[in-house]
């Protein structure tokens, strides 16, 4: 045997014996990334269900809350409804006393003086003026 042949095979039996220890090694470490990959998992979904717990809470929160809204909406539109009837009313009125006072003024036979009727106060330099 040669120096090269007896310096490859010595070669190749480290390497052998050193192989099983790298893939022990190799092993663990990928057990430890694996643990740490299951340990984010873990984290991760931990997160999502607070954030999905958050969000049932306020969509709770804003289900409870709309009923209100809407009442509230209602009792304006109810308001805004009276507003408006009371407006009528009140213009209804208003053309009721106007046809009441022509009315009167009819039957006083007042109709012509009631147009030609001035209730002015006269300015001082007609306070005295004849005619």
């Amino acid at each position: 045997m040669s120096v090269l042949t007896t310096l490859a095979l010595m070669t190749t039996a480290v390497v052998a014996k050193l192989r099983p220890v790298n893939a022990d090694v190799e092993i663990t470490r990928l057990q430890a990334k694996l643990d740490e990959l299951e340990r984010q998992l873990k984290d991760i979904r931990r997160d999502r269900d607070d954030w999905m717990g958050m969000a049932e809470r306020w969509r709770a929160r804003y289900e409870a809350l709309r009923p209100n809204e809407e009442i509230v909406r209602a009792q304006l539109q109810a308001q805004q409804l009276m507003a408006m009837a009371q407006s009528q009313q009140n213009i209804a009125q208003m053309a009721q006393y106007s046809q009441q006072n022509q009315g009167l003024a009819q039957q006083a036979g007042l109709q012509g003086a009631y147009q030609d009727f001035c209730n002015c106060v006269p300015a001082r330099h007609d306070m005295f003026r004849l005619g």
